[in-house]
């Protein structure tokens, strides 16, 4: 017995030990232990929260609407985030097509390139957290999923663990059947959830390049892709999928591929396409579109008039709004952008200015916004973010984050 006591006590003293460790460690990538994840995020019980905001609480494994940067560039897990970025100017022998996940912990301003190589550069495309033309990045079964283009008409998704490890070869497209010969894959896939959607095109018979948009499961057995009812975009509304073309909303079902007609809607002017209903901003003012009435109703004038050369984007989020406004300064005549927020009882919030017309939200968690930087060198490389418990307190603060791995002062001084 009192051998077994001592046996505990050091392996009690062993844990203890690689605890402390990897806490004097610093920020660090998440691993296989931070798997356990569940499907939705909860927001914290601020106190701006009001109204019933339509927009599902989930955040992780499904492509967001309104977001900016690389379509499908970011993913929200319970330990943390991650973003597919692009690169930034003096980046050794990476080229502008190339793409680079970056990982952040809840709560921490440090943003860390997701490769735990020490003796790794981060310069070149043998480090585990570069991509060429990455395209998207989705958790999934306890394992990160990239998708990308390593050579012309050849994408791939690669399959690793959660701090860039142990990548492997998920699904390589050039290898894929379906009821098309001759395909050559135009663009890179995007992952929307458990759904991977590609564009190819092929020689009809007159010799004319003809363009149409596949998908497949990613786990799908029967590994085949499959045609796509039309060639519009994919959206998710939480678990529902849906299928934009021509003016059309339809929900969709990938496991039948069936459609259903919701409404006709002016896709210029939309932030958001639900199950049930659509959000838009025109001219200032928000709209409600219900797709089982047809009705269009405003919710919200935010007192914006744009003019020429000035626009507005209106972005939904599961706990409030953000409208984007650009704008030339009159004192300056510089491009400027304002964000304003609103909570889902149609109230203000506050609102932060940034100083370039690049200044877009790239990523949201339950506790901030995360904005890209605006140098044209960098493009949609993070680099902002916004405490959302700065909401209604009369000063929104802009903060920096800490990016160990990116040079600003190199990026600012060559823009």
């Amino acid at each position: 017995m009192k051998r077994r006591r001592i046996l505990h006590l050091l392996v009690l003293i062993l844990a203890l030990s690689v605890l402390l460790s990897a806490c004097a460690d610093g920020e660090k990538a998440p691993d296989e232990t931070s798997a356990a994840l569940s499907s939705e995020q909860k927001t914290p019980d601020y106190p701006w929260l009001a109204g019933n905001g339509p927009i599902p609480d989930r955040r992780m494994g499904l492509a967001r609407q309104g977001l900016w940067g690389i379509a499908g560039g970011f993913d929200c897990t319970d330990s943390g985030y991650y973003i597919l970025s692009g690169v930034w100017s003096g980046s050794g022998s990476l080229s502008g097509t190339d793409s680079i996940v970056f990982y952040g912990d809840h709560g921490s301003d440090t943003l860390i390139m997701l490769c735990g190589r020490p003796d790794c550069s981060h310069d070149n495309e043998d480090c585990n957290a570069v991509f060429h033309a990455g395209q998207s990045i989705r958790y999934n079964d306890a394992h990160l999923y990239v998708t990308w283009t390593p050579e012309f008409f050849k994408p791939k998704v690669t399959r690793m663990d959660l701090d860039g490890s142990n990548q492997t070869v998920a699904l390589d497209l050039a290898e894929q059947e379906s009821d098309e010969t001759g395909l050559q894959f135009t663009g890179t896939p995007i992952l929307y959830g458990d759904v991977l959607s590609v564009s190819a095109k092929k020689l009809d018979a007159s010799g004319d390049d003809v363009y149409m948009n596949f998908y497949r499961k990613l786990n799908d057995p029967a590994d085949r892709l499959i045609r796509l009812p039309h060639d519009g975009g994919i959206l998710q509304d939480g678990d529902t999928y849906l299928l934009t073309y021509d003016g059309s909303v339809d929900r969709w079902d990938p496991d039948t591929n069936e459609t259903e007609h919701l409404a006709n809607v002016d896709g210029s002017s939309f932030g958001y396409f639900g199950a049930e209903e659509a959000w838009s901003i025109k001219d200032g003012v928000v709209y409600r579109l219900t797709y089982a009435s047809g009705m269009e109703t405003p919710v919200l004038d935010t007192g914006l008039r744009p003019t020429e050369g000035e626009r507005i984007k209106l972005t939904c989020f599961p706990d409030h709004l953000a409208v984007r406004y650009e704008r030339l300064a009159a004192d300056t005549g510089e491009v400027c952008v304002t964000y304003y927020f609103y909570n889902w009882a149609f109230e203000a919030l506050g609102e932060v200015t940034f100083g370039g017309d690049d200044n877009y939200i790239i990523g949201e968690t339950p506790e901030r916004l995360i904005f890209c930087c605006a140098s044209p060198r960098s493009p949609s490389v993070p680099r902002y973010y916004v405490d959302k418990a700065d909401f209604g307190t009369g000063h929104i603060e802009i903060r920096e984050f800490n990016m160990p791995d990116v040079d600003w002062t190199e990026i600012d001084v060559g823009a």
